[in-house]
C-alpha cells in the first residue's frame, strides 16, 4: 500500500481521537429546548435528591367492599357481592342496604358548595338496582337495635338519561378528549416520582412537550386559558371576577364540543381543594353532562382518613383510585357517542412533594386499562404547575422545580395515519417553548378535525400562540407565548435565572462552547504538525 495514503486515514482516526477527547472533557447540560432566544435545561432528576423520601401505597380496607358497581350494556346497577358478606356479617339475611340519589343543592345560593339527598330507598341484595342518577349513596345496616352501619360508600355513573334526549351527533369523525391533570408535579420529578408510569407511558408512545411551561403558581390561572384561551386576567374583565360570578358565563371549550354531540365530563377528587371553588363561587347551573361536583362533596363526608396532609380514605376507597375509576369508565362508556372528559387530581400531590410514589403502580394500571379503549382517543396528561412548597425555590435549580409543569400528549394511531402532516408537525412542536394557550389552540383544532364545520377559535389573550398541529417558530420566548418573566424560565444565561430565593449558580454553556472550539482548533494542528513531521522525516 502506498504511504501516502494511509497519512489521510491516519489523520482521519487521529483527529477522531481528538474529537472524542474534547466530548467527554466536555460537562455542557443536555438541554430541553436551546436556541438562541430560550435555554431551558434537562436536569438529573436527582438533582432535588435531598427532598426525595420513598413512599409506600397504603390501602384503605383489608376486606372486599360489599357494595359493586355493574355495568350492562349502556347501564349501570348496584348489586350486593354475596362473596363479602362473611367479611361484614354472619349470613346476607342479617344485612339490609338502602340507596339515595345526591345531586347539588340547586336551592342555595352556592348549589357546588352544598348538597341534597333523596329518601333512601331499600334494595334486594339478591337482585341488582339500576342508577337513574349519576352519583349515589349507599349504606348497608346490621339488623340490630338500633342498627349499625358497616358498610357506605358513594358511587358515580354515566347514567344515558343525562343526554339521551340531546339527539345524535354532529361530529362525523370524532376524536374523544380524555384530559387528566395532577396538581404541583414537575417535568424534572415525574420520572422520579411515577417511574414505572413514566416508562409506561413511553412504551405506549405517549409524547411528552419538552418546553411546556406554566403562568402562575396557582391551578385556576393555569387551567383557564386551556379551557377559554383566555388568561385569568382577561378572563376576570371580560366574563366578571369569580369571587362575584358564577363560571357560568365563561366561554369554556367543553362547550364548543357539546354543541357537536359530545358528551362532557368534568370530575375532581378532593371538595376543599376543587379548582372552581376553594376561593370561588363556582357554577350556578350543571357545567358539563355530568359534573360530578356532588360525588366529591358526598365523598368527603364519608368517615374519612388523612394521609400526607390530604385526604386519603373517604369511606371504604382512596380518593384519587374513585375519580380514576371514572375516568376509566368515561374511556368505554359512550358506544354511539364522542366525549370530553377532564379530570383533575389533588389529594395525592398538592401539598406533598413525595406523596405521589404512593399512586405509581395504581396510575400505570390506569393507562394499562384505558390503553385498548384510545383507538380515537387524544390524552392530555399534564399539571398545573411544579411544586412550589417546603424550600424547594430556594435550591441551586428550585426554580425549574417549580415552574416546569410535566405534559404528555397520546395521539391514537388513526389520527397520526389520517393526518400524517400534522402528526410530523407536533413532534417537531414538542421541543419547542409550549404554552398553556397553545393547548387550547390545540384542543380547538381537533375539534374541527372532527368532521365539524367548527371554526376553530384562537386564544384571546395570545396572539402567537398556535395550535400545536400548525408551524410553530422555534425561535420562542416566553413574552410571546403570554408567560410573564417571574413565571419564565426561558433563559438564554442560566446564571440569570431568579428563584425566589435568588439563588442561582453560574451556567457552563459559555465555557463549554469556548473549549469546545479550542479543542477543534487544537486537533487541527495538531494533526497538520503530525502530517508536517511525517512528511519532513520520510520524503
Amino acid at each position: 500500500m502506498n504511504i501516502l495514503s494511509i497519512i489521510p486515514i491516519f489523520g482521519l482516526i487521529l483527529l477522531q481521537s481528538f474529537g472524542s477527547r474534547g466530548q467527554k472533557q466536555s460537562d455542557a447540560p443536555i438541554r430541553y429546548i436551546n436556541n438562541t432566544f430560550c435555554k431551558i435545561p434537562d436536569l438529573n432528576q436527582w438533582e432535588m435528591k435531598m427532598f426525595y423520601e420513598p413512599k409506600a401505597y397504603i390501602p384503605c380496607e383489608t376486606i372486599p367492599p360489599l357494595v359493586k358497581l355493574e355495568k350492562d350494556d349502556e347501564f349501570y346497577f348496584l348489586a350486593v357481592d354475596t362473596s363479602a358478606v362473611q367479611f361484614y356479617a354472619d349470613s346476607m339475611d342479617k344485612i339490609s342496604c338502602v340507596i339515595s340519589n345526591i345531586s347539588r343543592g340547586i336551592n342555595t345560593q352556592l348549589p357546588d358548595q352544598t348538597m341534597r339527598e333523596s329518601k333512601p330507598v331499600p334494595f334486594d341484595s339478591t337482585t341488582r338496582s339500576e342508577m337513574i342518577k349519576d352519583t349515589v349513596r349507599v349504606r348497608c345496616y346490621i339488623a340490630e337495635k338500633p342498627p349499625r352501619i358497616v358498610y357506605e360508600n358513594v358511587f358515580g355513573a354515566y347514567v344515558r338519561y343525562n343526554i339521551i334526549t340531546r339527539g345524535r351527533p354532529l361530529a362525523k369523525q370524532p376524536y374523544n378528549i380524555l384530559m387528566i391533570a395532577l396538581d404541583s408535579v414537575s417535568k424534572y420529578s415525574f420520572p422520579k416520582l411515577l417511574p414505572k408510569t413514566f416508562e409506561y407511558l413511553n412504551k405506549i408512545n405517549f409524547k411528552q412537550l419538552y418546553g411546556y411551561t406554566q403562568l402562575d403558581n396557582d391551578a385556576l390561572t393555569n387551567i383557564i386559558p386551556i379551557l377559554s384561551g383566555y388568561s385569568i386576567k382577561d378572563a376576570m374583565k371580560h366574563f366578571g371576577t369569580p369571587l362575584k360570578t358564577f363560571f357560568d358565563t365563561y366561554e369554556f371549550l367543553w362547550h364548543d364540543y357539546r354543541k357537536y354531540g359530545y358528551a362532557t365530563i368534568f370530575a375532581e377528587d378532593f371538595s376543599n381543594a376543587n379548582t372552581f371553588n376553594r376561593q370561588y363561587k363556582g357554577f350556578w347551573s350543571q357545567p358539563t353532562d355530568y359534573y360530578f361536583r356532588a360525588l366529591s362533596v358526598a365523598s368527603d363526608l364519608l368517615n374519612s382518613t388523612k394521609l400526607d396532609n390530604m385526604p386519603h380514605c373517604t369511606g371504604p376507597e382512596n380518593s384519587a383510585e374513585r375519580i380514576l375509576k371514572l375516568a376509566s369508565n368515561a374511556t368505554g362508556a359512550f358506544r354511539n357517542r364522542p366525549y370530553f372528559g377532564l379530570f383533575w387530581f389533588n389529594s395525592f400531590s398538592h401539598d406533598d412533594y413525595n406523596a405521589p410514589r404512593r399512586m405509581d403502580e395504581k396510575l400505570k394500571r390506569f393507562f394499562q386499562d384505558i390503553y385498548p379503549n384510545l383507538n380515537k382517543t387524544i390524552v392530555f396528561f399534564f399539571s398545573d404547575h411544579g411544586y412550589d412548597k417546603d424550600s424547594i425555590t430556594e435550591q441551586k435549580y428550585g426554580a425549574y422545580e417549580s415552574k416546569s409543569p410535566f405534559h404528555f400528549v397520546y395521539l391514537p394511531q388513526i389520527f397520526e395515519m389520517s393526518h400524517k402532516d400534522l402528526a410530523h408537525q407536533f413532534d417537531k412542536n414538542r421541543f419547542t417553548l409550549v404554552s398553556p394557550y397553545d393547548i387550547f389552540c390545540t384542543l380547538e383544532d381537533i375539534l374541527s378535525l372532527s368532521g365539524t364545520n367548527h371554526f376553530a377559535r384562537k386564544s384571546k389573550s395570545c396572539k402567537h400562540c398556535r395550535s400545536l398541529f400548525k408551524e410553530i417558530s422555534m425561535k420562542r420566548n416566553c413574552k410571546s407565548i403570554g408567560v410573564e418573566e417571574e413565571w419564565c424560565i426561558c433563559v438564554v444565561d442560566e446564571a440569570k435565572l431568579r428563584t425566589p430565593g435568588n439563588i442561582a449558580k453560574d451556567d457552563n454553556s459559555k465555557i463549554h462552547e469556548r473549549s469546545e472550539a479550542i479543542t477543534t482548533k487544537s486537533t487541527a494542528f495538531y494533526l497538520f504538525l503530525y502530517i508536517f513531521y511525517y512528511f519532513l522525516n520520510h520524503f
